[in-house]
């Protein structure tokens, strides 16, 4: 009598950090780098295994991340110390391993996760050489802080995000909740941090934009209130530069 032998699968939970600047964004693409695709070619040729790589959220071109997750089921046993120095070894130079371990199989990198807080940061003079990648930069103009922290304020709770979105034909659901919000003036920057449940394509960097135009004086809160009950995405406005824009932490 043949036995079919089952093989029990081992689903890695990753922790890395990348710097956006030279990448098209998490997903996998066909002709462009991105992330998604260089740990799935890692994975893929070192395991001898088909690889499905899952994240814990999409970023788009030329953004960052400190703390980004995915996770991953294989056949192969594999111990995490041998996974960690493949890993080490072989990760590009724009992507660094914070973290590796065994998780249970249901655990999904996307759909596990509560809640993400990204930061946007913004460089109050123009930025040299090396921090032109990693900060935003408007002119050198100075910001109304008091304003910012106002008029952000509307943004936490929970709401229809449909104005502070790029159209996306795959999400139905444009509810989200911010959870916390602030505007932080520092010496030589500003920033912002966000966190929330979940965030639609762009909805951080159009927030930003328009709170920036809070702070230059161009536009008012009333105005941004109208926008948000509007469900229009064609009144929002400019979207803010995408290497301003870290994913700082995902909360399980």
């Amino acid at each position: 009598m043949n036995k079919t032998k089952i093989t029990m699968k081992q689903n890695f939970k990753i922790t890395i950090m990348f710097d956006g600047s030279n990448f098209f964004g998490w997903a996998k693409q066909t002709k462009e780098r991105t992330v998604q695709g260089e740990i799935t070619k890692i994975l893929k040729d070192s395991l001898a295994e088909d690889i499905k790589i899952i994240g814990c959220s999409r970023t788009d071109k030329g953004v960052h991340s400190k703390f980004y997750v995915f996770n991953f089921l294989t056949n192969r046993k594999i111990t995490i110390l041998k996974l960690k120095k493949l890993l080490i070894n072989l990760l590009p130079p724009d992507i660094s391993l914070s973290n590796c371990e065994l998780v249970d199989n249901d655990f999904h990198a996307r759909f596990s996760a509560k809640e993400k807080t990204y930061h946007y940061l913004i460089k109050k003079e123009k930025p040299s050489v090396f921090e032109q990648r990693y900060y935003a930069y408007f002119n050198n103009e100075k910001l109304n802080v008091a304003l910012i922290k106002d008029a952000l304020k509307l943004f936490i709770g929970k709401y229809n995000f449909t104005s502070f979105s790029a159209y996306n034909k795959s999400v139905d659901d444009m509810i989200c909740t911010i959870s916390e919000f602030d505007f932080i003036e520092k010496n030589d920057h500003y920033y912002f941090t966000i966190t929330g449940n979940r965030f639609l394509k762009y909805m951080v960097r159009i927030i930003v934009a328009n709170l920036i135009n809070i702070g230059l004086e161009k536009t008012t809160r009333k105005n941004l209130e109208k926008i948000l009950v509007s469900y229009n995405r064609n009144i929002s406005g400019a979207i803010a530069p995408g290497n301003g824009l870290y994913l700082d932490k995902v909360y399980y």
